[in-house]
């Protein structure tokens, strides 16, 4: 196995997430999207992993990936 994969870490991500261990699968998403933020499905399940927790301020930052400009300006 190489441990460069980005799937390899999404993977695992679930299988702790399944197994509730939450810290464990929060990092292993953080990881894989380390390895190629563009991996829509470990940002989407790292986002509902936090959201679960109640944790909506932590900044989840990516390099290389720009944030969207917003639709509406107030």
């Amino acid at each position: 196995l190489n441990p460069n994969r980005d799937e390899l870490h999404y993977n695992y991500a679930v299988l702790m997430s399944a197994q509730n261990r939450m810290p464990e699968a929060a990092g292993a998403y953080r990881r894989a999207l380390e390895l190629n933020p563009a991996h829509a499905e470990a940002n989407n399940n790292l986002g509902y992993l936090l959201a679960r927790q109640r944790r909506y301020t932590v900044p989840l930052r990516f390099p290389g990936v720009r944030a969207p400009r917003p639709l509406f300006r107030g």
